[in-house]
């Protein structure tokens, strides 16, 4: 199991790990210390530091919606123009459309950014159910499926055969909006999408996946876009917004970008990653190069 740290609202690694005083993190250690009259060297204290010290050790995304926004929108110029057309007017066939490529590529951002595109195009029911790789049981998404279509499960749980009759029989006079998310293995799609049949006229089915080879055992014929890196120029703004608030990097970083950019290959998920990283450190050498005492203790933590 891989644990991914989220940085929310503003909030930075660098803001977790040392727990400034004047920062959020560092007025809450405060107050805690105040409410339950532990001093500094208290091992409570010092167990919250370490774990919150630690947490940045991890993978980590910064969750900026402007961000988001910029990598939604380089992802969506890149591809509209060799997308396959989902028709969304008064067209009645039930269309599924896979999108494939390696991790971090893009696919669940594109995907999020079409279901909300359309999901307003008089869908009588709605459902995005993410990272179905991380959910082993069938049963469990079928069971999903059906409440956040608003209906309930009614076939004996286990009976993935079942399910599928019953979502076939309860959604295929609905109109329906479906993102299948993380899709990793044959058996997923045959439970939650078996056949076009299983849904209401106009119904769009969306379906993100690593392994395009299993769409060739799903005896429905489902349209294919493969995503591909960012060019190299989108590449170095996103990297540069991420890391700098800007689409140039800050001076003096001039020649970590383009090895970063080297490292991630095109692929926005490393590039979010470095980018933050390349923050960090950016806020960290401001750090020292204001506060002299900093780079004492720097060569300190050393050893030195």
């Amino acid at each position: 199991m891989q644990v991914v740290g989220l940085f929310y609202d503003g909030v930075i690694a660098a803001d977790v790990r040392w727990q400034k005083e004047d920062r959020a993190y560092g007025k809450a250690i405060t107050q805690h210390k105040e409410r339950l009259g532990l001093g500094e060297e208290s091992e409570k204290i010092k167990t919250w530091r370490s774990a919150l010290f630690r947490v940045c050790e991890l993978i980590a995304l910064n969750c900026d919606k402007k961000y988001e926004t910029e990598l939604i929108s380089m992802i969506a110029k890149g591809v509209s123009a060799r997308f396959p057309p989902l028709h969304i007017g008064n067209n009645d066939a039930v269309q599924m459309l896979a999108i494939c490529g390696a991790p971090g590529i893009g696919k669940t951002t594109f995907a999020a950014y079409i279901y909300n595109n359309i999901i307003n195009n008089q869908y009588i029911a709605a459902s995005f159910i993410s990272n179905i790789r991380d959910k082993p049981k069938v049963e469990d998404l079928q069971s999903t499926l059906l409440s956040e279509m608003g209906e309930k499960r009614e076939s004996r749980r286990g009976d993935t055969d079942g399910g599928g009759r019953e979502i076939k029989r309860k959604l295929s006079v609905k109109k329906v909006l479906l993102v299948l998310d993380g899709v990793d293995k044959i058996e997923q799609l045959k439970s939650l999408a078996g056949g076009c049949d299983w849904f209401g006229p106009g119904s769009k089915i969306i379906i993100t996946t690593r392994d395009a080879t299993l769409l060739n055992r799903h005896r429905v014929k489902i349209k294919r876009y493969q995503m591909t890196e960012l060019s190299d120029d989108d590449s170095h703004k996103l990297s540069c917004w991420y890391a700098f608030d800007d689409s140039e990097p800050a001076q003096n970083f001039a020649n970590l970008v383009p090895q970063a950019l080297s490292i991630a290959k095109g692929v926005p998920l490393a590039l979010k990653k470095l980018g933050s990283i390349l923050k960090e450190w950016e806020m960290e050498l401001d750090r020292y190069n204001k506060v002299p005492e900093a780079f004492e203790f720097l060569l300190k933590s050393f050893g030195n």
